[in-house]
C-alpha cells in the first residue's frame, strides 16, 4: 500500500498538470486563447517549479515525478499564451504573467539561497513547506482569478472544468495519503 498511492499519485498529477494540453493545442493552432485564462497558466509554472525544488531538498522521489511533465507541458501552456497575447496586441496581460512569474522566481531564488546559508535541515523544510503551501493554494486559486468577468458576463468558459476536477481528485488523493499512509 505504501507505493501504490504516490503511484496512483503520480499518474494522476501526470493527468492533472497535463489537462490544459489539449485547449493549448487548439489555441495555438487558432492563434489566439480566446476565452482560455493565462493566470492559471503562469502559475502552474511556478507551483511546478515549487514542487521541484521541495522534492529534490526532500528526496522524495515520487513528489519529483508527479510534477515532472507538468514542468514541461507549463512551460509550452505559458510559452504559447504570451506569444498569443503579444501577437493580439494584449500586452498589459503579458505584463500581468510576467509580473507573476518574476515575483514567483524571485521568492524562490531566495528561498534557495536561505537553504544555502541556512544549515539547519528540519528549519529549511518547515520554511520551504510553508512557501508551498502558498504556492499551491495560489494554483488551486488561481482559476477564479477571472472571476469578475464571470459575473459581469455570466460566461464561465474561462474556467477549465477537467483541470478543476482532476485538481479536486489529486488534492483528495494527495490528503489521504498524508493522513493515512505518511502519518501527517
Amino acid at each position: 500500500m505504501g507505493n501504490v498511492v504516490p503511484i496512483v499519485g503520480v499518474i494522476l498529477c501526470t493527468f492533472q498538470l497535463s489537462s490544459p494540453y489539449k485547449v493549448v493545442c487548439d489555441c495555438r493552432k487558432q492563434r489566439d486563447l480566446g476565452s482560455l485564462n493565462p493566470i492559471p497558466l503562469a502559475v502552474s509554472f511556478l507551483n511546478c517549479i515549487s514542487w521541484l525544488i521541495y522534492s529534490s531538498v526532500k528526496g522524495d522521489f515520487y513528489l519529483f515525478l508527479s510534477v515532472f511533465a507538468g514542468m514541461f507541458i507549463s512551460s509550452f501552456a505559458l510559452i504559447t499564451a504570451i506569444q498569443l497575447l503579444g501577437v493580439h496586441g494584449r500586452y498589459k496581460a503579458v505584463g500581468t504573467l510576467e509580473k507573476i512569474l518574476l515575483v514567483g522566481l524571485t521568492v524562490w531564488v531566495l528561498l534557495c539561497s536561505c537553504v544555502v546559508i541556512v544549515k539547519d535541515m528540519d528549519l529549511t523544510m518547515q520554511i520551504l513547506s510553508v512557501v508551498l503551501i502558498c504556492s499551491s493554494a495560489g494554483y488551486y486559486a488561481s482559476p477564479f482569478s477571472s472571476i469578475l468577468t464571470i459575473l459581469r458576463t455570466g460566461d464561465a468558459s474561462s474556467i477549465y472544468l477537467p483541470t478543476i476536477a482532476l485538481n479536486v481528485m489529486a488534492s483528495l488523493l494527495w490528503t489521504t495519503y498524508g493522513i493515512f499512509v505518511a502519518g501527517l
